[in-house]
């Protein structure tokens, strides 16, 4: 099987709440690489704390990596390995007067 790369979590829009991307099946793959991206915050100190959780069976998820808490536009790369079957991310916007981020967080699964 080739690379292929995945849309984790894709925001158009600012995104003001807590979102749980979808469950990926990433069993295929041996490595991934996770690209997130954020292009603007705005709000009394907004941040954005993201989690990717795995699973073996898609039901039972344990914390696997946590990416730098965003507090400002940034950029960031994690390489994931040792991860069960299935993975997603869960991306909490914290703050307060109406805290809003706008981000995409991609990914490539390397076989």
């Amino acid at each position: 099987m080739k690379n292929q790369q995945f849309d984790v979590i894709t925001t158009g829009a600012s995104l003001g709440a807590t979102t749980t991307g979808n469950k990926i099946d990433v069993g295929s793959f041996r490595d991934i690489d996770m690209y997130m991206s954020c292009t603007a915050v705005s709000g009394t100190s907004p941040t954005l704390d993201a989690v990717v959780y795995s699973s073996a069976d898609g039901t039972v998820w344990i914390a696997h990596t946590t990416f730098t808490q965003i507090t400002a536009a940034s950029t960031e790369l994690k390489y994931l390995n040792k991860f069960g079957r299935y993975i997603r991310v869960v991306a909490t916007i914290g703050g307060s007067s109406t805290p809003t981020v706008t981000f995409t967080l991609k990914a490539i699964g390397k076989s």
